[in-house]
């Protein structure tokens, strides 16, 4: 039997201590139809509420989005791996 990787990418696209800001991004990027979601992560003591957007079977592929978001939102976000 062949094994299926669940492993993905996705883009962090922002991480932010009020739940808000978080939440307009999301939603900025739920009105274009892009799977999205919020996932709380501790730095530093301070607990954030992180952005991503999209999901991508090659980081390539990951690249090119995060080209076109960098242009149409400003947002220098990073590539991550996730399973």
């Amino acid at each position: 039997t062949k094994k299926v990787s669940r492993e993905y990418f996705t883009i962090q696209a922002g991480a932010f201590l009020n739940y808000k800001n978080a939440l307009a991004l999301k939603n900025k990027f739920e009105a274009k139809d892009w799977e999205t979601g919020i996932f709380t992560k501790e730095i530093g003591g301070s607990i954030f509420n992180v952005v991503t957007v999209g999901r991508f079977s090659s980081r390539n592929d990951a690249e090119k989005f995060l080209v076109d978001l960098k242009k149409k939102f400003g947002i220098s976000g990073r590539i991550v791996r996730k399973k």
